[in-house]
């Protein structure tokens, strides 16, 4: 099908333009060469273009060979090995070298095997021309490591033994990630000698090559899967998981007795859904990271006796265990307990010493309970120390406002105006520590038994049962512990010695929290269809600080016309044009485009310091008003002037612009002038016989620019 794209010209238009620069490919100075070799590689169909790179490459400038190789290098066909290897040969020129390596391996050109074979061992200086100047075994380092890529690219298993060796030589540095890579691609002989390294060695970058194995195909992989299985490497266990077929046997026992958390989790992931079994041995796990997954995996339907114990556990979870395992509790709960969850996820809210990543999933997970939560429970969740914790009470607030929840609404207004009382200040790490808390165990319902419990006393043992001091939460509020008990729980550890808590301050005071509940509700809730909405956005842009008119400006800007707020704010934008803040002066131009922009506004933005409000301006001119624009010294404002120009398709006015841009060398907005106006082409390619020098080189340097 033909390249129907508005950039690229029709193939008689750009025959027409590569015949013109044809004529320059032997210009005598080097760099008008250089860029006419680029540009006709750009312009000329392809075998043309093919034939001028071939022919370039014995040119007498280095970097124009180096050019032309570059380019060669995703055109070559198979018949150019030979070419190719002759350039890796005789070249001095290390660039020219690389690419022709690239190049070789882009074909598949299995006649360069063994040169590469040679190259990957040593410099093969009496096969192989290099540079005299500079360091020519860095240069050798370079085209060795380009070598072991390429082999490995081609698959040539045959070169095993030259790699392993090139790793072995005492001088080599640097090889392992290559020589791993070219190892995976290799086949199953490749993944053979990458395991070997594995059980073999100490002293190398095992992480490499366990990754280049999970890079390997799994065809590769299947003769040694058993071994992968039981490699001393987790990674690589975990990446043999991926090649297993679904329903595998091998999968759920990796998920029941790895020796890895991050396996156990990975395999169940692999064999959970398909055996349910599986993933409730696993919510026993000694690893909150597989029993996360296994609550991930769960399935609603499960008995009542054991949806019962799965209940108690995930809300002792919420209270008590890492970020991951509650973050899954407060997940899956409104699942299993839709009617005990409330309380205890905004006890979790509210708890600042709980991981910020459970808190945060507890707010969100207040939204799957049923019946509804109410707007004013989110409303609550505001005055939360945690920024992350409010924004995202703020999103839900956003969700129910934009259904119509009148308090919700409500609730957004006040924060807008700051009228939300302030939040908490957030109290540093270690002015009341915890006493030993039993962290439970999840395991299968056992008739009175219970749930069995561990927990780590103050020694760091870990012991079965429940600490016969412990109070409940309703215990320790009701009887605050003594002043001795607020000791931190972990105070003897090098890490957490009382001089290093004291270190530690809040991240955000009240007085910060307030404002950033303003801002965040602004910009999380700004553009909810909503009349009070919409009136307290348009109080926050005429505010007196210039953060608050910033956050508030972006979003009233995205306000459709037919908007209650959208005529104030239209009005508003007017003056907002002469803000000292260039986003609120390019936000209150949006507006303005949006509702018909006054000509006196128009001439005020095109006056304007900043140039996206510039740029956003000349997109209203006519074309010939753009032209004064062409030569602005920002990118943006030409781009926009372009854009006008071509829109006008007027040959008298492409021509101007050309003009205007090759007086001025600008290469990138004359390119994209030439791809996006047929008659700014014809133009250029016509006043290639009759520029100067240093324009012929910014002309030439434009057609060679890519889309």
């Amino acid at each position: 099908m033909a390249d129907t794209r508005a950039d690229t010209p029709p193939l008689d238009e750009a025959s027409a333009a590569a015949g013109a620069v044809a004529c320059l490919l032997h210009h005598e100075s080097e760099l008008i060469r250089s860029a006419a070799l680029r540009a006709y590689a750009r312009l000329a169909p392809h075998e043309q273009a093919r034939g001028a790179l071939l022919a370039a490459l014995t040119d007498e400038d280095p970097d124009i060979r180096s050019d032309a190789m570059e380019r060669l290098a995703t055109r070559a066909r198979p018949l150019d090995a030979a070419a190719l290897m002759a350039s890796l040969r005789g070249d001095p020129v290390r660039e020219v070298k690389l690419a022709a390596i690239e190049a070789l391996a882009n074909i598949g050109a299995t006649d360069s095997v063994d040169l590469l074979r040679r190259l990957a061992l040593s410099a093969s200086e009496d096969d192989v021309a290099w540079e005299q100047t500079g360091d020519g075994w860095e240069d050798w380092l370079d085209i060795q490591i380009a070598a072991i890529a390429a082999l490995g690219r081609m698959g040539a298993s045959e070169a095993i033994g030259d790699i392993l060796a090139a790793r072995a030589d005492e001088f080599a540095q640097g090889l392992d990630v290559a020589a791993f890579n070219a190892l995976g691609m290799m086949g199953a002989d490749g993944i053979g000698a990458l395991l070997h390294i594995l059980q073999t060695e100490t002293h190398a970058d095992l992480r490499c090559a366990a990754a280049a194995i999970a890079s390997a195909s799994a065809e590769s992989l299947s003769p040694h899967i058993d071994l992968l299985l039981g490699c001393p490497d987790a990674d690589v266990r975990a990446m043999a998981l991926t090649a297993l077929p679904v329903g595998d046997p091998r999968a759920g026992r990796l998920a029941a007795s790895d020796p890895s958390a991050s396996v156990r989790a990975q395999a169940l992931r692999h064999a959970g859904k398909a055996d349910v079994r599986l993933v409730e041995a696993a919510l026993n796990d000694s690893s909150e990271q597989v029993q996360a997954e296994a609550l991930a995996l769960l399935h609603a339907d499960i008995a009542p006796r054991l949806r019962e114990a799965l209940a108690e556990n995930m809300l002792l979870w919420l209270r008590h265990a890492g970020a991951g395992l509650a973050a899954a509790a407060a997940r899956t709960l409104p699942r299993f307990a839709p009617e005990r969850c409330q309380a205890p996820l905004l006890e979790l809210i509210a708890d600042a010493e709980r991981p910020l990543e459970a808190r945060i999933e507890a707010v969100q997970a207040l939204a799957a309970i049923a019946p509804p939560v109410p707007p004013d429970v989110y409303a609550g969740i505001l005055t939360n120390p945690a920024q992350q914790v409010r924004v995202a009470a703020l999103r839900q607030l956003s969700r129910l406002a934009e259904a119509g929840e009148r308090a919700a609404t409500q609730a957004i207004v006040a924060a807008i105006d700051g009228a939300v009382a302030q939040p908490a200040a957030r109290r540093p790490d270690g002015e009341a520590g915890r006493d030993d808390v039993a962290m439970p165990n999840f395991a299968m319902p056992k008739g009175e038994g219970g749930t069995p419990q561990i927990r780590i006393t103050r020694e760091g043992d870990i012991v079965e049962g429940a600490d016969p001091g412990a109070q409940s939460t309703l215990q320790r509020i009701i009887s605050p512990p003594a002043a001795a008990d607020l000791r931190p729980e972990a105070e003897d550890t090098p890490e957490e010695q009382p001089a290093k808590r004291l270190k530690r301050q809040p991240v955000e005071g009240p007085l910060d929290a307030a404002a950033s509940l303003v801002l965040d509700s602004m910009r999380v809730c700004g553009a909810v269809a909503s009349e009070g909405v919409q009136q307290a956005m348009l109080r926050r842009a005429g505010d007196d600080r210039d953060e608050i008119r910033q956050a508030a400006w972006p979003v009233i800007a995205q306000w459709p016309r037919q908007a209650i707020g959208f005529a104030a704010a239209a009005d508003a934008a007017k003056s907002a044009l002469t803000d000292p803040v260039p986003v609120v002066r390019q936000a209150a131009l949006r507006v303005l485009e949006t509702s018909g922009l006054p000509a006196a506004s128009l001439q005020q933005a095109l006056r304007d310091e900043d140039a996206l409000v510039r740029a956003a301006a000349v997109v209203h001119l006519p074309a010939p008003a753009a032209l004064d624009f062409m030569a602005d010294s920002s990118l943006p404002v030409r781009r926009a002037a372009i854009g006008r120009v071509a829109a006008g398709d007027d040959p008298q006015l492409d021509e101007t612009a050309v003009g205007l841009l090759l007086q001025a060398g600008h290469i990138d907005t004359l390119g994209e002038l030439l791809r996006a106006s047929k008659n700014a082409r014809l133009h250029a390619v016509a006043a290639i016989p009759r520029l100067e020098k240093k324009q012929l080189l910014v002309l030439l340097e434009a057609l060679a620019k890519p889309a």
